[in-house]
């Protein structure tokens, strides 16, 4: 019975504080074209338990029966549960469904999968039908010539006689791969692999042989000690691929191996950390005891490199480090290889482009994540905007610089940077806490004291602004309601007029109140509508307004501002016939909102709510009160 990868995130929801969930891509396997191969039936490696001894008798238990209904479903390895072995979480990484052979040139980036034609397409027999026995006849067992094979025996001589394990995971199979070649690591974290870091140090001159198995049909390797197990696995198909690396005969740090019989692929894992051991074994997995032994010897330090990689998604820079650790949440330096200065964020992935600190400053990159260089002040560059020229204020940091970003004073002047650009707003409007200022082709921003730069109307009539309108002081209590201002400083005539029309859209339906001039809902009349999308355009209508018009009551001088507006507004009259969208339909006693095609939004009577009506229905009107000229 096939168990999913989801059941490691049941693993996580259960508590296992070991684990640590990285995202994983929405395509297809890497190295895997045209859908999954075609696997072994539950174990390939027959169940096979480790015995906690290094004896060579045969490690391979013969049972096929089921886990029975009581047995703990296992959960699946996730990246993120390599720990190495002083119990520190080593560093999730990149990986291929299928080990796929080493590129030619690990730093090429690479992402297309080999051949569909290279995975075997029909499973053999159920390789556990039939197991070696303790006394079966050794069969003569020839690693498979591969490139990645072909590596293998020179992957372990260094002058040290000692090498690094490196481990890797497949996020779409839930294996781990484990090797001593660094160029090979490299190759497959090219394919998709995630870097996982180094899990062990082996010996290289002696020891015991590990064997490197591959099963061609799950895309799945095994590694063992025992020359019975390797054989029984070779005769059922599985491609041996010689010796990866030396078990410490000596007595050095155990290395534990586990076994999921539910996985179809990654149904075993190895680990140098008892906390990991135990952690799997609560969750389902077989604890199988120790499986090899590593050296006693810290790890060896490797040249760092860039790891080009969409293993965690999309497509990003990582730098791994002298440790075998990718960088996280620090500054990588020239010195340590990368020749540049490069800033690895909390996930690994190193800053390109721009990168909001937090603190008025920002990082930023070129595409391969060199940080701007030392400036101390202004930069005019198209390196960081696609080609776009921008200006920028870049600071001198020693080495690299940051990008001065939000509001700041610089020679007496005022300018913006976004945080997510990093360049300086230049011929554009900006709003602050304190107002509307505009920005020069320099960045220079000044405040906007009206609130409005290009289209006005002429002095001496009504006037709009980005700003919204302010009743006189005297103003106060319920009927104080004023429509903010919903255009830019630069809106156009017909971006005003819009806005003026848009607001009587949203008071359909409000119903007819005498003298009101509220929200949307409450209640307006019909001069009370007007008001409201005036203030929409920062129009301020002067005595005309919200108080005034209920304070004088039901038969004050204000309760007619629909002839008020008429006879002494500050506003142009036109003739009917050069009516157009957004001018006021004034009649005796009546105002509406023309809103084009002889149609106009009105509050009509009492009784009734504001709505769409015909410009005809009271006859011909007076003129019309045009508010935007």
């Amino acid at each position: 019975m096939r168990r999913s990868r989801s059941l490691a995130l049941g693993a996580i929801a259960a508590g296992l504080s070991l684990l640590v969930l990285l995202p994983s891509p929405a395509h297809a396997a890497p190295g895997v074209s045209g859908g999954s191969p075609v696997a072994v039936s539950r174990d390939v490696a027959c169940e096979q338990r480790i015995v906690p001894s290094t004896d060579s008798g045969s490690a391979c238990d013969a049972s096929d029966e089921e886990p029975t209904s009581g047995d703990a479903t296992p959960l699946s390895v996730e990246a993120g549960v390599a720990v190495s072995a002083s119990g520190e979480a080593a560093p999730a990484s990149p990986a291929s469904a299928c080990a796929p052979a080493p590129r030619e040139d690990p730093t090429t980036l690479e992402t297309s999968p080999p051949d569909a034609s290279d995975v075997k397409k029909d499973p053999p027999d159920d390789p556990t039908a039939s197991a070696a026995s303790d006394d079966a006849g050794l069969v003569e067992s020839t690693p498979v010539t591969t490139a990645a094979a072909a590596r293998l025996a020179t992957a372990s001589d260094d002058a040290s006689g000692y090498a690094n394990m490196y481990r890797l995971y497949n996020p779409y199979t839930g294996e781990h791969f484990y090797t001593a070649s660094l160029y090979e690591a490299r190759a497959d974290c090219i394919a998709g692999w995630r870097w996982e870091g180094i899990g062990w140090v082996a010996p290289t001159t002696s020891g015991d042989a590990v064997y490197r198995l591959y099963n061609p049909y799950a895309g799945d390797h095994h590694f063992t000690l025992s020359a019975v197990e390797r054989d029984h696995l070779v005769s059922l198909g599985w491609r041996y691929e010689g010796v990866g690396w030396k078990s410490d005969g000596s007595g050095g740090p155990a290395v534990y191996r586990e076994y999921n019989p539910y996985a179809r692929s990654g149904s075993h894992n190895y680990t140098a950390s008892a906390l990991e051991d135990t952690q799997l074994g609560r969750v389902g997995w077989r604890r199988e005891g120790v499986a090899w032994r590593a050296a006693e010897h810290e790890r060896l330090a490797i040249d760092g490199f860039w790891l080009i990689t969409s293993a965690w998604g999309s497509l990003e820079r990582y730098w791994v480090d002298s440790g075998g650790m990718i960088a996280t949440s620090r500054l990588v330096l020239p010195s340590e290889g990368t020749g540049y200065y490069a800033y690895a964020t909390s996930s690994g992935a190193v800053v390109r482009g721009v990168r909001d600190r937090g603190n008025g400053w920002a990082w930023i990159a070129e595409q391969n994540g060199r940080l701007a260089g030392p400036a101390g002040g202004w930069v005019v560059t198209r390196t960081w905007d696609s080609g776009n020229l921008r200006r920028y204020w870049i600071s001198d940091e020693g080495g690299y610089g940051l990008a001065r970003v939000g509001w700041f004073e610089r020679d007496g002047s005022t300018y913006y940077a976004d945080g997510s650009c990093g360049y300086v707003a230049c011929y554009v409007c900006l709003r602050r806490s304190d107002g509307w200022y505009f920005a020069d082709s320099d960045g220079r921003a000044t405040r906007l004291a009206t609130g409005k730069i290009g289209y006005q109307n002429p002095p001496g009539f009504y006037q709009v602004s980005a700003y919204s309108v302010l009743l006189p002081s005297y103003a106060h209590g319920y009927f104080t309601y004023v429509t903010p201002s919903r255009i830019a400083p630069d809106a156009t005539r017909e971006q005003c007029a819009e806005a003026f029309v848009q607001r009587a859209v949203e008071y359909l339906g409000t119903p007819y109140r005498w003298d009101y001039s509220m929200q949307p809902g409450v209640g307006v009349d019909c001069v009370g509508l007007v008001m409201q999308c005036a203030y929409a355009t920062g129009m301020d209508l002067g005595e005309f307004n919200p108080y005034d018009h209920m304070a004088t009551g039901d038969s004050g001088w204000h309760s007619h501002d629909a002839n008020n507006l008429w006879n002494y507004g500050s506003a142009m009259h036109v003739p009917v016939s050069d009516r157009r969208r957004g001018d006021v339909i004034s009649w005796n006693g009546h105002v509406a909102v023309y809103v084009g095609n002889d149609t106009i939004i009105e509050a009509g009577a009492p009784g009734t709510r504001v709505r769409y009506n015909s410009l005809w229905y009271l006859g011909t009107p007076r003129g019309v009160i045009r508010l935007f000229q």
